[in-house]
């Protein structure tokens, strides 16, 4: 166990049989499977010291020897524990914090570790159950008050590499898709007269890549770097003026396209 646990504690007979718990946990190399998996033992995350104390070490991807895997019921007596640690050294703000922890756990004061524990073990959703729930929840939007408290929690709040590298990964191929498409720059083709001929979004918004919108009304491509008048990007080829092929009537020449967005 790491040393600054033992540091952050003060002495008392609570956080000794606390510490002695954790202390077990972490000697058994418990592993926290999926239910599918053949070894499957349900534990719960437990921070040794309470995030709400000690929120520096609140990421457990960070600081992972503030982690130990309990079962319901030593996650149950190590809350009680810390409640009457604080309550005997007289931390009036600590107790507190720790009591409302345990209020949450034992929903409302109602249930004892007995009680808690066959709730985890023996209660889980149905599939059926698990679809309502789902459809409840999509499409349901949160009040602004709600994401401003979201957003003040987690800042200042570092992400790990892996927490960032997953973030970054398309989680599908369609999401792939889209990303890409996101990242397609708006723009719109005018003549010469300044009249808007083209642009590369429909009106239902969907969006596709410039050099398609040119082969698809057989446009002229931009060669090589790019041709700047008075901030907008003409169409050139190689000769400078090129023609339409539906129409050889209309030179290409004084035609711009500007990026939107």
């Amino acid at each position: 166990m790491n040393k600054l646990i033992y540091e952050s504690f003060e002495s008392t007979k609570y956080i000794t049989i606390y510490l002695k718990i954790i202390s077990n946990s972490l000697a058994s190399n418990r592993i926290l499977h999926k239910k599918s998996h053949k070894e499957y033992i349900y534990y719960e995350k437990h921070h040794i010291l309470p995030k709400s104390l000690f929120k520096e070490y609140k990421d457990l991807k960070t600081h992972k020897w503030n982690k130990s895997l309990l079962t319901p019921r030593e996650h149950f007596i190590c809350h009680i524990l810390l409640m009457k640690h604080y309550r005997k050294l007289n931390n009036k703000n600590a107790y507190i914090r720790m009591s409302r922890a345990l209020h949450r756990l034992s929903s409302d004061g109602t249930h004892n570790s007995k009680i808690y524990t066959f709730l985890k073990l023996n209660l889980s959703h149905t599939e059926e159950t698990k679809q309502k729930i789902s459809k409840i929840n999509t499409g349901r939007k949160h009040t602004d008050k709600t994401k401003q408290m979201w957003s003040n929690q987690r800042k200042g709040v570092p992400k790990s590499e892996e927490c960032k590298s997953n973030m970054r990964k398309p989680k599908s191929a369609e999401h792939a898709k889209n990303i890409s498409l996101c990242q397609i720059n708006i723009i719109k083709v005018y003549n010469a007269k300044d009249e808007l001929m083209y642009c590369n979004v429909d009106e239902n918004g969907v969006k596709i890549k410039f050099s398609e919108l040119c082969k698809l009304h057989n446009l002229p491509t931009i060669l090589g770097r790019s041709h700047l008048n008075n901030g907008r990007r003409l169409y050139l080829t190689k000769n400078g003026e090129a023609q339409a092929i539906k129409n050889k009537t209309i030179q290409f020449k004084g035609w711009y396209a500007i990026k939107c967005n």
